[in-house]
């Protein structure tokens, strides 16, 4: 008699649930605590995504675009996380011009994808950043948006 198949969707879904069981209540935790431990959360999440995004857009191999595209992602949290946003305009303007023109020169993919990489992920953390260091209300507001979502 044959054995059956184990559901392959079935472990993924348990070792999700396992993983956000474990994860879940550090990082309400680091939300909660605030300063400089949100930047510090943030900062990994915009380096691992854009890491992803990267990986995406070489087909699996991330090239010096893509490296580009990491370290052009990362200043910009680095410097709102700073308290620097007068400086982050022109880091992103600087990233995205080095970054489209490796991509294009060495043919690493869809240059202009490495570039939205840039402003998503970047805008999206820093957003999420200044929204926590809004005073009085930035920890409920950070909580609310996750609930929500």
């Amino acid at each position: 008699m044959p054995q059956p198949v184990p559901d392959k969707k079935a472990s993924n879904l348990r070792l999700r649930l396992i993983s956000a069981a474990i994860l879940a209540p550090a990082v309400l935790a680091v939300l909660y605590i605030g300063f400089p431990f949100v930047e510090l959360l943030v900062l990994a999440i915009a380096v691992g995504a854009s890491w992803e995004w990267a990986g995406l857009c070489g087909q699996g191999r991330v090239g010096p675009a893509g490296r580009l595209t990491v370290a052009a992602t990362a200043l910009p949290v680095i410097a709102g996380a700073l308290g620097h946003y007068d400086l982050v305009p022109w880091i992103l303007l600087a990233g995205l011009v080095v970054t489209l023109v490796v991509a294009w020169r060495g043919a690493e993919g869809p240059a202009p994808w490495y570039g939205l990489a840039i402003f998503y992920i970047s805008l999206a953390c820093l957003g999420f950043i200044w929204l926590r260091r809004l005073p009085g209300d930035g920890r409920e507001l950070i909580f609310w948006l996750i609930l929500v979502i």
